[in-house]
């Protein structure tokens, strides 16, 4: 039998470690999604998109226009704006 070399096992070890972490990932997703409104966890899922160019921009060197880090800040923004009325929500529903 012939060994593969370094180089192809490294890949592949790294295609699966990151099958593995997408799998986990959206098997959690479905699961808060039967805690969580629609509508939050389809806030929340708006996050990858703010996170995609930082990737890109840490591995690759890639530069996001102004438009998108624009974008980006406001989508931001409704995602941290939905978590503090959630708590603030939470908190007043505890004391009354």
């Amino acid at each position: 039998s012939k060994a593969l070399p370094t180089a192809e096992l490294t890949l592949m070890s790294s295609i699966e470690n990151i099958r593995v972490v997408l799998t986990g990932g959206m098997m959690l997703y479905t699961y808060g999604s039967k805690a969580l409104p629609t509508a939050e966890l389809t806030l929340m899922s708006s996050i990858e998109n703010i996170l995609a160019p930082l990737w890109v921009w840490l591995l690759l060197g890639e530069t996001a226009s102004s438009a998108t880090l624009m974008g980006g800040a406001m989508v931001l923004a409704a995602v941290m704006g939905n978590a503090v009325m959630g708590a603030r929500r939470q908190a007043a529903a505890s004391q009354g």
